[in-house]
């Protein structure tokens, strides 16, 4: 299972039995969220295997406090294998992103207080699935977000998934578009020609339907599979299937 890390900021956690004094009630279910529907998904991520836990970075007390908070968890030292990381860092800064780059793949969840929506998308890239402000990471929820994140469940703040939502709009526009790219990284016409490949045409009629020569099919579909390091035709086929272009 690949390594999965969570990010606490230090002036979140405190020592030992101080956490459970310090740290609010998590507050309840939204309104309107259905009480079977939220029970359901409670017992399924309490019912899972506990996963194993290192804890990377912060001070003694801050490392304390998260020990404190995951009582029950199978804790490990850092760089020992584990199922998820916990990272405890006073905010999100460049340094903190290459560590996270660094520790390679795996599922991530961050805890701070100022998280701006280029630093979302940078810790999305960074493999961070959830998103926590530092007020609401009481111990049940950073219990819970380890829980999710070593099921692979994402879960951002509606806040920050509006941010995010209106900085890949922004990415979209101004960086990606003018490139004649979108954010699959797919031009357009390479989406028309693997659109047609998933359809079952081969190459000359892809040609005949695009007005184009075959040998400029080969070359789009050359060119995107080197680019995107996709294997064949179906490989591209599903990669755009997958980023909902086809």
């Amino acid at each position: 299972m690949p390594s999965q890390t969570v990010v606490v900021p230090n002036s979140t956690i405190l020592s030992g039995h101080l956490a459970a004094k310090v740290f609010a009630p998590a507050p309840p279910a939204r309104v309107g969220t259905p009480p079977r529907l939220a029970e359901l998904c409670a017992s399924r991520r309490h019912s899972a295997p506990r996963p194993r836990v290192a804890l990377h970075g912060g001070d003694p007390v801050t490392a304390a406090g998260v020990r404190a908070a995951l009582i029950g968890f199978d804790l490990v030292e850092a760089g020992s294998s584990a199922d998820v990381q916990v990272v405890c860092a006073p905010a999100v800064t460049p340094d903190l992103m290459r560590t996270m780059r660094a520790a390679g793949r795996g599922r991530r969840v961050l805890v701070a207080d100022d998280v701006t929506a280029l630093d979302v998308l940078t810790a999305v890239e960074c493999g961070v699935v959830a998103v926590l402000r530092r007020s609401e990471a009481t111990p049940r929820r950073l219990r819970d977000a380890v829980l999710d994140a070593a099921r692979g469940v994402p879960a951002l703040h509606p806040a920050f998934l509006g941010a995010l939502l209106d900085e890949l709009r922004r990415v979209r526009l101004e960086v990606l578009r003018p490139r004649g790219l979108e954010l699959s990284g797919l031009a357009p016409h390479e989406v028309d020609v693997l659109r047609l490949v998933a359809e079952g045409c081969d190459t000359e009629e892809i040609a005949a339907r695009l007005d184009c020569s075959p040998r400029a099919v080969k070359q789009v579909v050359q060119g995107l599979t080197k680019r995107l390091g996709l294997r064949n035709r179906p490989h591209a086929v599903a990669y755009a299937f997958q980023a909902g272009v086809i």
